[in-house]
C-alpha cells in the first residue's frame, strides 16, 4: 500500500513544476539530485491534497516515513516531502 501513494504523490508532482527554475535551485542548493522547479508551498499544498484524497492514507508517522521515503529517492521534491 505504501508503494501506491508514492507512486500517486510521484505522477501528480511529475506534472508540476517550472523546467526553468529547476536547474537553477538544483544549482542553488549545490546538488547532483534533479530538481522539479516546484516551490515548497506548492509542494507541500499539492503532497497534503494528494494524501487526503488518496485511498492509501498511512495510519501514522511509521506509515507515513515508509511511504514517503521512496518518493526522494529520485527528486529533491520527494526527499522535502518527507518529515524529518
Amino acid at each position: 500500500m505504501p508503494d501506491v501513494l508514492a507512486d500517486e504523490i510521484r505522477a501528480v508532482l511529475d506534472t508540476m513544476g517550472d523546467p526553468e527554475r529547476a536547474p537553477e535551485q538544483q544549482r542553488y542548493m549545490k546538488s547532483t539530485m534533479p530538481y522539479r522547479g516546484i516551490v515548497m508551498a506548492e509542494l507541500r499544498s499539492t503532497v497534503r491534497s494528494v494524501v487526503r484524497v488518496s485511498e492509501h492514507r498511512p495510519g501514522g508517522r511509521d506509515e507515513w516515513e515508509r511511504t514517503i521515503r521512496p518518493c526522494g529517492t529520485r527528486r529533491r521534491s520527494g526527499r522535502i516531502a518527507t518529515p524529518r
